[in-house]
């Protein structure tokens, strides 16, 4: 027969708390096991929310690249704009210029023509006068050959209605010096 052995209590009481340990230990390995498995999950889901970042990360760097070249293109159209402002208002001062020209030339052009409208008037003046002083010297000039049947009274009346210019000529005309008339008007 084989022999049992026996255990005496103090190996009994040493090995049931080996086991005891041993308990423990599995149990504290099984809740860091969870830790452990609870952490690896917030770090997938970390994981998973950080890839998402990356991807909108991605996502926004694109919108970026693509709006800095809707900007590049903006200012390019900005300076283009610009640059056709600046040829309008060159344009414009150059119009403005010409406008004052024109003006300037218009005045000129108005000035001239009063000049000759009052010459034309004068000469129209003198030719006015010239025909009175005519219609006066032909009586005179004819000397006897036609009677003058006006009395002295109606001369001076109608004398009296004429201009200064007219009895100036009557002056002229009565002393016979046409002549010193003219060169009076002339100067």
């Amino acid at each position: 027969m084989p022999r049992i052995h026996t255990l005496s209590n103090i190996e009994l009481d040493n090995l049931t708390s080996q086991i005891i340990r041993k308990d423990i230990s599995l149990k504290e390995s099984k809740i860091k096991i969870k830790d452990h498995l609870s952490k690896i999950k917030i770090l997938e889901t970390k994981l998973s929310s950080t890839q998402n970042k990356s991807k909108e990360i991605t996502a926004l760097w694109f919108i970026k690249k693509i709006l800095e070249s809707k900007l590049e293109s903006a200012q390019k159209d900005a300076f283009s704009t610009q640059e056709e402002i600046v040829k309008k208002e060159s344009e414009i001062i150059s119009l403005k210029s010409e406008l004052i020209n024109i003006k300037n030339e218009l005045m000129n052009t108005k000035d001239e023509l009063a000049l000759k409208i009052n010459k034309i008037e004068c000469l129209g003046a003198l030719r006015s006068a010239s025909q009175k002083t005519k219609d006066i010297l032909d009586p005179v000039i004819r000397g006897g050959t036609e009677k003058n049947t006006q009395s002295e009274e109606q001369i001076f009346i109608s004398n009296s209605g004429d201009t200064s210019e007219e009895s100036e000529i009557r002056g002229y005309a009565s002393s016979k010096s046409l002549a010193k008339y003219f060169k009076s008007k002339m100067s």
